[in-house]
């Protein structure tokens, strides 16, 4: 499965050893995560979403490639998880779900799953929208 990885995204979200994919960032600061964390999450999140239909295109995804960075990057994903949470964190009817959105409307979707997730609880340490726009592993 590493092999598999490491053969399609020459690198693009970290060299892989030992089971973690480790990547440089550009001010010469390394990050790393768990390949088998990262496939955990690709199946739990699958199976949390897997009848939803605004994200039939997305899942079920592979959990065997960095497939996992790439669904976030609208942000209905992200706001549909937090729903199973809690089904009255966000109004459904606020997301933007276009089939082309702009920027503005990703950047509505993915600030108000971060307002929602804070809101939850959830502690999100230097994370924001453009994180998950630039599709930033770590």
């Amino acid at each position: 499965m590493m092999a598999k990885m490491q053969a399609k995204d020459a690198n693009q979200f970290g060299q892989i050893v030992g089971g973690n994919a480790k990547i440089e960032g550009q001010h010469g600061g390394t990050h790393s995560y768990s390949v088998e964390e990262r496939g955990t999450f690709a199946r739990l999140i699958n199976n949390l979403l897997k009848d939803d239909e605004d994200l039939k295109d997305r899942i079920p995804m592979n959990f065997e490639d960095d497939t996992l960075f790439h669904v976030f990057d609208n942000g209905i994903a992200l706001c549909k998880i937090l729903m199973k949470i809690d089904a009255n964190c966000i109004d459904d009817r606020a997301i933007n779900r276009q089939a082309n959105m702009n920027v503005y409307q990703v950047k509505e979707n993915l600030q108000m799953a971060i307002a929602a997730a804070k809101g939850l609880g959830i502690k999100l340490v230097g994370i924001n929208s453009s994180d998950f726009i630039n599709k930033v592993p770590h």
